[in-house]
């Protein structure tokens, strides 16, 4: 069986319906294929980082949760979470996520490439490290 780290990068708005389903569908694919997520790394504010946590430990209870909370708390969340880093600048959090996983899933707001949206800059930079990163658009 094996074993990934997953992380997560999208937008404060929360998934679509089709992006939900599509997220839900891949989860359920890893379970089918046998990848067991070890590690499911998010950024702890409303929308999808939160919104995912429930569904990640549905389908893999085993699973530890780890947030990587932003210095700015106006849009953090509540979830289920096994460890916590320390608080950090967005842009430094979403590069720690990428770094600590071994896959990234973003769940962008915009379909296009917007350079002011920090979901399309952490799939950049897992890019740019040769990551493997499932990008899931409206």
């Amino acid at each position: 069986m094996a074993t990934i780290k997953l992380g997560i990068t999208g937008s404060r708005f929360g998934m679509n319906g089709l992006q939900m389903d599509t997220f839900i569908s891949l989860l359920q694919d890893f379970k089918d294929k046998g990848v067991l997520i070890s590690e499911f790394h998010q950024g702890q504010c409303l929308g999808v980082d939160v919104d995912s946590v429930p569904l990640v430990l549905e389908l893999f209870p085993d699973c530890k949760v780890i947030s990587h909370p932003p210095t700015k708390t106006h849009l953090v969340g509540n979830c289920t979470v096994h460890e916590t880093r320390e608080p950090r600048s967005y842009l430094v959090r979403d590069r720690n996520i990428v770094n600590e996983s071994d896959m990234l899933i973003a769940i962008p707001f915009d379909s296009e490439y917007n350079p002011r949206s920090g979901t399309w800059y952490t799939h950049n930079y897992a890019k740019s490290l040769d990551k493997s990163v499932i990008l899931i658009t409206k």
